[in-house]
């Protein structure tokens, strides 16, 4: 990295740049790679040229917020006719990944694409409404202090009520419920959920 580019990071970027160059070292070191590495070697073999494999003329694309805007580049290269993105940009989980739908109609235009028409599923059938009105209480929270972060859609809703959820504040009122105090009236098996930070 030239010298004058290095010196404007400030600290912590320059940390994270020098993690970077030891990570891509260790991986030159054992001949490996990763996923964006396949992502961006297809791409370059790619570049100039059509995809001429196999036809793919339509892809549906699951937990979109999961993946990099290059993997979402190399997918509608591959695609002949149409792609379907399905995804909610309020459960990503990959780490580095800032996905909205808004950044997706970008990169859809830069690949000579037209406009997708962005379709809200807003009745959730895997939950209850007392659990999706904990979830979109939490969500309200993102749009407010972080509105670059996540899209703002419509909240989801449900038909069934469902049992009002228990928000404990501290690990060990967890491990209170958990083993039980003759007083906790909380069965634990597969209709149960526990949410935790990570």
């Amino acid at each position: 990295m030239p010298r004058n580019i290095y010196l404007e990071m400030n600290k912590e970027g320059a940390a994270v740049y020098q993690l970077f160059t030891k990570y891509e070292a260790w991986k030159r070191e054992i001949k490996g790679f990763d996923f964006m590495d396949l992502v961006n070697h297809v791409l370059r073999e790619l570049q100039g040229i059509s995809y001429r494999s196999t036809p793919i003329h339509f892809m549906l694309v699951d937990e979109v917020q999961d993946l990099t805007p290059a993997a979402l580049k190399l997918l509608l290269k591959v695609t002949e006719q149409n792609v379907y993105f399905a995804g909610d940009t309020a459960q990503t989980i990959a780490k580095g990944v800032g996905f909205r739908f808004s950044d997706l109609k970008q990169l859809l235009n830069l690949n000579e694409f037209q406009t997708p028409k962005l379709m809200q599923l807003t009745v959730n059938f895997r939950s209850h409404n007392n659990i999706l009105t904990l979830a979109n209480s939490l969500i309200s929270a993102l749009e407010l202090f972080f509105p670059s972060t996540i899209d703002k859609l419509r909240k989801e809703r449900s038909e069934v009520v469902g049992l009002k959820p228990i928000v404990l504040n501290v690990v060990e009122s967890l491990f209170y419920v958990l083993k039980g105090s003759g007083r906790s009236k909380a069965e634990f098996g597969c209709d149960q959920v526990i949410i935790v930070r990570d």
